[in-house]
């Protein structure tokens, strides 16, 4: 049980949802510590827990047939982890691994999760919303990695990593960076440069600093801002970093 009102917690699924349903959930819910590279979910493997971030980044991964991961979808303090529970899955088809820096979440025991949502309607519809968000923000990386250049994937990287973050640092290897964008570390180095060449970005060792994330919007395209406007749309104003 949690001793957080509804309105003090950073999660914005949970703030967004009616005082009803949370007053259901807050008893089952448990703030745990996950640490970065902590697997949440497994491909295959059964849910044991639902996850709401309150901060850093669960980024969703698929596995190439040689074992390597690539990263499809992010989620951070606006989501969950845990959704094909909801779908009638009792595994997940995906990785759900804590990425870039760790964070807290608000964890609920898979059972607990069925049993609210089939206690209520509302809460089961407002967490589906969320998974249709996570679609369209799917579709979005499949459109970005079949037409845009590395470059321009990176911006649409940064700014979704930046959102998830306090402050305008974040903290990222070139390791992370091209499992994220399914590249090879080289060619994670070229695009840094470019973009820092650009003034986009700011490099250290393991940290990016958005400089102009203006810019960082207008290279990257209409592959962001559409799942982050149907985010606004279906359950509250998106947390847009700047």
């Amino acid at each position: 049980m949690i001793a957080d009102t509804q309105g003090s917690c950073r999660n914005i699924l949970l703030r967004a949802m009616s005082p009803e349903d949370f007053a259901l959930l807050a008893p089952l819910l448990t703030r745990v510590t996950i640490e970065v590279d902590e697997v949440l979910a497994g491909p295959g493997q059964p849910i044991e827990a639902i996850f709401f971030p309150e901060t850093g980044i669960v980024t969703f991964c698929e596995f190439h047939e040689r074992g390597s991961r690539v990263g499809v979808a992010h989620t951070g303090y606006e989501g969950f982890a845990g959704w094909p529970v909801l779908l009638g899955s009792n595994s997940s088809p995906h990785e759900a691994r804590m990425t870039a820096v760790g964070g807290t979440a608000f964890r609920i025991s898979a059972p607990d999760m069925l049993a609210s949502c089939r206690a209520s309607a509302t809460l089961h519809d407002l967490l589906l919303r969320f998974v249709r968000v996570f679609t369209v923000q799917l579709s979005c990386t499949v459109v970005s990695s079949l037409t845009q250049s590395v470059d321009t994937r990176l911006c649409r990287w940064t700014l979704m990593a930046h959102d998830r973050v306090e402050g305008d640092e974040i903290e990222v290897t070139h390791s992370e960076i091209a499992v994220m964008l399914a590249i090879r570390r080289s060619s994670v180095t070229d695009a840094l440069h470019i973009l820092e060449g650009e003034g986009l970005i700011r490099c250290h060792r393991g940290m990016v600093t958005v400089r102009d994330r203006a810019g960082l919007r207008q290279r990257a395209g209409d592959t962001y801002g559409t799942a982050e406007a149907e985010y606004s749309r279906l359950i509250a104003p998106f947390p847009e970093a700047g």
